[in-house]
């Protein structure tokens, strides 16, 4: 069973007078245009009709790994290499490397 700490809005009381104010929480913005480096690429399989790649990120530990489409990856000798040690797994085609689909 998960417990959440999501109640109604209607459950909500206001503060008590001489309540301690909440802390204010500074959030840096995103950058948009930041590239991050690829260190590995650990699996590659569909995920919703299109081949997908699990990606290790540089500098970044194993919870911040994502699976990433082709498009998004700029990192062709990695990809072949990892496509050399994995025939078995799926490729996009076009890649040069031939179509290949899990089963």
């Amino acid at each position: 069973m998960n417990i959440y700490s999501v109640f109604h809005i209607l459950l909500l009381e206001p503060a008590p007078s001489g309540a301690l104010e909440a802390p204010v929480t500074k959030i840096d913005p995103v950058n948009l245009n930041a590239e991050y480096e690829v260190e590995t690429i650990l699996d590659c399989q569909y995920i919703r009709k299109k081949v997908k790649y699990l990606i290790k990120w540089k500098d970044y530990p194993h919870l911040e790994n994502t699976w990433e489409p082709k498009q998004n990856l700029n990192c062709p000798d990695l990809l072949e290499a990892f496509h050399r040690q994995h025939p078995d797994l799926p490729m996009e085609k076009g890649t040069g490397w031939g179509h290949r689909r899990r089963k």
